[in-house]
């Protein structure tokens, strides 16, 4: 008996096919031990089964299933059926029938009986057993049968029949039922099942995977069927079934880049799909096939990567269940070295030289001599990556030997270009252009009509000219090249990188920087590994005002450089950033070793070294002067002219080649002469320039213009000097309004030029007195970027939206400025006085400006100025203890207040700022209840409200109501906006939420904010999103709900160098998880490698709310009012454009007010001074006495300054929300 109860408790039940391994091992222990104690023989136990117990007879049966004795078991099983019908047993007919029909099934001859005995058992079993069957019976025996016999019709095409078995049968006939619903175009009812055979895992997954993918297709929705057959893949290839790997990557392939015209992706797909197909083992008719689909297509693809063509252009095979069907070649060997040679040319794409070798070398092994079209094309991807080596010598071989391969003229004649250019590039530039010349006239009929060769001879020899010197005619050659593929569209081809790169340095060299930054930011997103495209972005980098950035990029570029016109580009490069970096030394360092490296010392190029070499003197002459030292600054202004001259005297020699840098150098020489004093001499030269410039080149005519006004002005004609200033202004703002799209260059591009013409137009208009004047030019010289994106966003919105400012006309007609200040002013109301202020940013010891602008009666506006010379300020031993000029004394007096302890030291830096900001105008803001801060560049961080009067002993806002806007124009917007959400705003609501768990960013918990929101939330009479409930999902809809009014988010809140802008962190947790799956336990290289990057951003990017999704938000921002309860929302970046933060997305985005920090603020502290606020708007009182009187509790309450001061009101002041009213 024990031998028995051993047997029957190793055999697992039911059967699925043979054992292997330890369990086989047990089973023919068993059964031997079976034999010897028992007598009983698995041989002998069909004939007599009679004689054995109907329960042991069952599991021997199995027992021969699970030793691959299958027809023993089909008799056995038969005799039991046999036997349990004399007995009248239905439950072991019922598994007999089942289990026999079972493995009858495989066999075609025996489809029919399989049929009758499963449904022989089925019936039986719903006949006689009814609900009396136990759970293991009905679900591995009853159950299974089902779904056995629905497979079985399924295989015979009856599909109706077959829903309805497989419907009733195990979870694992998902991936079939679902089939049978596609086929039957039940859509939804396929997806369903399709998602619960990818819920199982296990062997089924990548069937589930692979009908989602078919049924995405059926349903159009090309994108879900990528990805489905993505996971397909990597499901299969996790469980190394490599042949179905190879098709799910296969298939993503083909639908991305036909459907979804994502080439790059398909590229991805069809690589994997490749590599897939490589690994397949044993079955070389499945290998070839997939090897043969793969390589059509990817071939395809790059075809299209290549030359931006579309799909349609090659041949497209449809997918289908039948895709693997398609002729194949005869030859392995040419299927796998076509494989290898493709993946090569991947590789090379990517950068990847010595994979790209390697493949490349074994799939040119692999081909036979008469595969000629192949050997071409990938002996000649081999002489590219040679020639990325800067192996020029073997790459030329390389391609000599393609014009050799090359089946078509056509391919002859591109062979014939690729050796002119590595000619080219082994620094004899003569005879490559002298070869291309031979191109040209020995295939002019071919050029003339093949477009795309054309484009190729055009690049060549345009840099061929390039390098001769002959920039004007090189850019005119390359031009047309460039002309020619935008024609047709060709946006996706690769040469225009190269085309765009030449033309850059083209345009560098001729000081055409407005259209050598459009080239710029258009292909910023094509900078690879490609030097000049590196030296473009380099220089990109420097226009955009990054300098260190450019720096680090040119210096790596240039220790890599071989050709003396890269590396004398780079060194000019490398000259600029210096100097805008104020390095005049290295500057004059790089200039110099630029003039080095050309060999020809009275070329263009060196004209253009001496121009800029003269720049330096002359900027070195003006810091002298200033700096008091009028003999050294007059031999730098000596230096600079002699510069000068020689520029001229070259470029005197080439007539109108070079007229842009004529030009350059006649208005350096007039800046120098003004700088000397010599008036006379200095308008003769910019006449000389004027005369020369094309009357389409806006920004050169507004340069000329510029220093016109500044001589005019030196020389007391002011009315001439306004007139020119005036005209300059507005051409470097015609200018800056076709940089449509290029934000950066909005901020950066004429940052010199515009600041020092807006600056100068105040200085003259507030000397003559005209202070109106004066502040329109101050408002016109910020957040230009602002009002432009406003405009568009008007253009594109509902009528319903509100009328916004015409920036166009805000910069031409001064009495539509004046209105806007003064609708503006006069909604802010009496009681109100607007400070705004403005200095040079280019000289920090210039003069601050100060506007102090109110209402009047008659609602008409009164502008008081005040000019504070900072140098005359610093100079006083009590005023400069904090720092010896404005950004140092705000930098000090902020990081002093956020120590502990140091609150006596904190006062002095706010009573500094006080005395120089507030003081000299005090009499003229103390009548009035609330001071309104419009500040410039770093002023834009100060506490306006911790200003210290320590005469009196008291904070500012002890004394006023204190309020910032970006601009009065700003504040205007905000005023029509909060106008526009209270006239259309039927049922205004609240949207709270606070602490969102767990934390993004992997930063922690924030319990006061939690608190905080539920609290605000009870004061809005709402439900607050805490904790899980705050996603960022939530966040973003609700700041788009035209109901809210009302929007408070708290949580954390960062700067940084990812985030330069500012973000607000979000929830981490389902991204989080989803990352963590993916890593945790993961061993397949095949999932890593495609997906751990994508993932980790993706992960990252829904971890926080940014400035610029804020600002991009499609319906804007609905409430008035938005709360940033976070550290550091009303930090940024300060620029020319104004202050770059959380706050200036929000206003962007629509809101009339926004409250924000201005550094890290303290939890618990924030949770008492944010209820503060919200308790005193429920009083009626405004936004900015709410802030006020909350502040006044924490400082009557001893809190520190830290605590309370980063609270800033930005926008609209006289924001007032009706809480219990609407509540």
């Amino acid at each position: 008996m024990e031998a028995i109860d051993h047997f029957l408790s190793v055999i697992p039940l039911p059967a699925y096919g043979p054992a292997t391994g330890q369990l086989k091992l047990e089973i023919e222990s068993a059964v031997q031990r079976l034999e010897e104690e028992c007598g009983v023989s698995l041989c002998s136990c069909s004939s007599s089964s009679s004689k054995i117990d109907l329960s042991i007879c069952a599991n021997m049966a199995y027992a021969m299933v699970h030793l691959d004795r299958v027809s023993d078991a089909i008799l056995l099983f038969e005799s039991m059926q046999e036997r349990a019908a004399s007995q009248e047993n239905v439950r072991v007919q019922v598994l007999a029938l089942i289990e026999r029909g079972i493995l009858l099934r495989p066999c075609v001859e025996e489809l029919e009986s399989a049929k009758a005995d499963l449904e022989a058992g089925l019936r039986l079993a719903q006949d006689h057993l009814g609900d009396d069957l136990d759970e293991f019976f009905q679900l591995n025996i009853v159950e299974r049968g089902k779904f056995e016999l629905g497979w079985l019709l399924f295989d015979k095409g009856e599909f109706g029949s077959a829903v309805e078995y497989l419907k009733a049968g195990l979870a694992p006939v998902h991936s079939f039922l679902g089939d049978a619903y596609r086929r039957l175009g039940e859509l939804d009812l396929a997806l369903e099942h399709a998602n619960g055979c990818v819920s199982l895992g296990g062997g089924r997954q990548f069937n589930g995977y692979k009908l989602l993918g078919f049924v995405y297709m059926d349903r159009k929705e090309y994108k879900q069927a990528v990805e489905s057959f993505r996971e397909m893949a990597l499901a299969a290839g996790e469980a190394e079934i490599f042949g179905v790997a190879s098709f799910g990557w296969w298939a993503a392939g083909c639908l991305a880049v036909e459907h979804c015209s994502d080439c790059d992706q398909a590229v991805d797909c069809l690589v994997w799909s490749l590599k897939a197909a490589l690994r397949i083992q044993g079955d070389l008719q499945l290998q070839a096939r997939r090897l043969a689909s793969a390589n059509i297509w990817l071939l395809t693809c790059l075809l299209v990567q290549q030359h931006g063509r579309v799909i349609s252009e090659f041949v497209c095979e449809r997918i289908q269940d039948a895709g693997d069907q398609m002729v194949v070649p005869p030859s392995m060997q040419v299927l796998k070295g076509e494989a290898y040679g493709l993946l090569g040319v991947v590789m090379l794409s990517r950068g990847s030289l010595d994979d790209a070798y390697e493949h490349l070398d074994r799939g040119i092994s692999l081909l036979p001599g008469d595969e000629t079209k192949l050997l071409f094309r990938f002996h000649r991807a081999m002489g590219l990556l040679l020639s990325r080596r800067s192996e020029h010598d073997k790459a030329l071989e390389r391609f000599e030997l393609c014009t050799a391969l090359a089946p078509t003229e056509r391919d002859k004649v591109s062979s014939h270009i690729r050796c002119c250019l590595e000619v080219k590039s082994c620094l004899d530039v003569v005879r490559a252009f002298e070869m291309f010349g031979r191109i040209q006239a020995e295939h002019a009929a071919l050029l003339e009509t093949d477009w795309d060769l054309r484009v190729d001879v055009m690049l060549g020899v345009g840099q061929c000219l390039f390098a001769l010197g002959n920039n004007v005619q090189a850019q005119a050659t390359l031009e047309t090249a460039k002309e020619t593929l935008e024609a047709r569209e060709r946006l996706a081809d690769t040469r225009l990188g190269a085309l765009y790169s030449m033309l850059f340095l083209c345009y560098v060299q001729s000081n055409r920087f407005s259209a050598a930054f459009e080239l710029a930011s258009r292909f910023q997103s094509k900078c690879g590994e490609y030097a000049y495209l590196m030296l473009y972005h380099g220089v990109a980098n420097r226009l955009l005002g990054d300098n260190e950035a450019s720096v680090k990029k040119l210096t790596d570029l240039l220790e890599a450089s071989k050709d003396w016109t890269l590396r004398y580009s780079t060194l000019s490069s490398l000259a600029y950033a210096y100097r805008k970096m104020g390095d005049l030394d290295s500057a004059l360092e790089k200039f110099d070793q630029a003039l080095e490296e050309i060999p020809d010392n009275i070329s263009i190029h060196a004209a253009q070294v001496y121009i800029n070499r003269a720049g330096l003197f002359n900027d070195r002459g003006a810091e002298q002067q200033r700096k008091g030292k009028p003999v050294p600054a007059m031999a730098s202004y000596e230096k600079a002219l002699a510069e000068y001259d020689r520029a001229v005297q070259i470029m005197r020699r080439f007539g109108e080649w070079n007229l842009q840098d004529l030009v350059r150098a006649y208005a350096g020489e007039a800046v120098v002469h003004f700088h000397m004093k010599n008036y006379s001499v200095a308008m003769l030269k910019l006449d000389s320039a004027t005369s020369l410039v094309s009357s389409d080149d806006a920004l050169l005519m507004g340069k000329i213009k510029r220093i016109r006004a500044s001589i005019l002005a030196a020389e007391g004609r002011m009315e001439e000097s306004a007139s020119e200033a005036r005209e300059a202004a507005l051409l470097f703002a015609d200018v800056q309004m076709k940089l449509q799209n290029m934000e950066s260059a909005w901020v950066t591009l004429l940052d010199d030029d515009m600041k020092h013409i807006y600056y100068f137009m105040q200085k003259i208009s507030s000397e003559a007195n005209s202070f109106v004047d004066a502040l329109l030019w101050a408002e016109r010289s910020r957040m230009r970027l602002y009002f432009h994106l406003a405009d568009q966003a008007l253009r594109n919105s509902t009528p319903a939206s509100p009328k916004l400012l015409d920036p166009l006309a805000f910069d031409k007609d001064d009495h539509h400025a004046a209105s806007c200040i003064k609708e503006a002013v006069a909604r802010a109301g009496c009681n109100s006085v607007v400070v705004e202020y403005a200095f040079s940013a280019n000289h920090p010891l210039s003069s601050l400006l100060i506007y102090v602008v109110h209402s009047t009666v008659g609602e008409d506006f009164t502008v008081r100025f005040k000019r504070v010379r900072l140098q005359e300020f610093f100079a006083s031993k009590e005023n400069k203890v904090m720092g010896g000029n404005l950004d140092a004394l705000i930098r000090k007096a902020r990081t002093v207040i956020q120590r502990e302890s140091h609150e006596a030291e904190a006062k002095v830096a706010l009573g500094i700022l006080y005395k120089l900001t507030v003081l000299p105008v005090w009499e003229h803001i103390e009548p009035h209840d609330t001071v309104i801060f419009a500040p410039q560049g770093t002023m834009s961080l100060v506490p306006f409200a911790a200003l210290y009067d320590g005469s009196e002993g008291q904070f500012l806002v002890e004394k006023k109501n204190v309020g910032v806007i970006p601009s009065i124009r700003a504040l205007r917007r905000c005023q029509l906006h909060q106008d526009h959400h209270h006239d259309h705003i039927d049922e205004p609501s609240f949207f709270v939420a606070g602490d969102p768990e767990p934390m993004g960013l992997d930063q922690p918990q924030l319990p006061g904010a939690r608190k905080e929101a539920e609290e605000i939330a009870k004061q809005l009479g709402v439900d607050a999103l805490v904790g899980a409930a705050m996603t960022k999902s939530s966040v973003m809809q609700a700041l788009s709900n035209a109901s809210v009014r009302v929007a408070v988010l708290a949580t954390h809140g960062l700067v940084s160098p990812a985030y330069p802008h500012g973000a607000l962190v979000m929830q981490g947790q389902n991204q989080q998880q989803g990352f963590n799956e993916l890593t945790v336990g993961v061993t397949s290289s095949l999932r890593r490698e495609v997906d751990l990057a994508l993932k980790q951003q993706a992960v990252l990017h829904d971890q926080v709310l940014t400035a610029k999704e804020i600002e991009r938000l499609e319906k804007g921002i609905a409430a008035r009012l938005v709360v940033l309860s976070a550290c550091q929302t009303g930090d940024g970046v300060v620029t020319s454009e104004g202050l770059l933060g959380l706050g200036r997305a929000v206003l962007q985005a629509g809101a009339a007010c926004v409250l924000v920090t201005l550094w890290k603020v303290d939890d618990a502290a924030t949770l008492q001074l944010m209820t503060g606020v919200f308790e005193e708007l429920n009083k009626q009182h405004t936004i900015v006495e709410a802030v006020r009187f909350s502040m006044l509790k924490l400082i009557d309450s001893g809190k520190p300054i830290r605590f309370w001061a980063p609270l800033v009101a930005l926008g609209s002041p006289t924001l007032r929300i009706s809480l219990a009213e609407e509540a």
